[in-house]
């Protein structure tokens, strides 16, 4: 931790690159989910927690391992590893999760997603992440991302990275962003 946002982020692994597929429903303010984490330990891990706040995960794997122990806490998701991650082991985490998302209260006012009248807006920085997906949240850590969002057709995604296009299927249409 550090004095700049003390209660996000946790040193003992760093994020490579997040893989999102969300899904978002306007109208009802529903996000579903699913990140893939690819992550490498700095100490050996048996847990490793990430930053996840008013939504809950209701799948977790670790690698090829079905089975795998996840707790919810206020402000995290505390995932029991299948064995313990040597230093410098490379390893992936794949989280299912949904619910209605909403910002956080921070020093810095309420971040994160918000919800408008006709769509939604979020502000990630400096610690917002965590509002629409598992993160090892803190402001240093830098990682690869792919997102990809599916909503209805009527609305337009902008996100962080490179657009890589969208397209339509029935009443939806899903649009991906690359940012390396």
């Amino acid at each position: 931790t550090d004095s700049y946002a003390p209660r996000s982020g946790d040193a003992s692994y760093d994020v490579l690159s997040y893989d999102l597929d969300l899904t978002y429903r306007v109208r009802t303010n529903r996000l579903s989910g699913r990140a893939r984490i690819h992550a490498v330990a700095h100490k050996p891990l048996a847990i490793v927690e990430f930053d996840l706040v008013g939504l809950r995960a209701t799948k977790v794997r670790v690698d090829d391992a079905s089975r795998v122990t996840f707790a919810h806490g206020q402000r995290s998701l505390r995932v029991t590893l299948p064995r313990t991650m040597a230093v410098g082991e490379r390893f992936s985490v794949d989280v299912e999760y949904a619910g209605a998302p909403a910002p956080r209260r921070s020093r810095w006012g309420t971040i994160g997603w918000e919800e408008l009248d006709d769509g939604a807006i979020v502000a990630s920085q400096p610690t917002g992440a965590p509002t629409w997906f598992p993160c090892n949240d803190h402001p240093a850590q830098k990682s690869r991302y792919r997102i990809s969002v599916t909503t209805e057709k009527e609305y337009h995604v902008v996100a962080n990275g490179v657009p890589a296009g969208s397209v339509s299927r029935g009443g939806d249409r899903t649009w991906k962003f690359y940012q390396d």
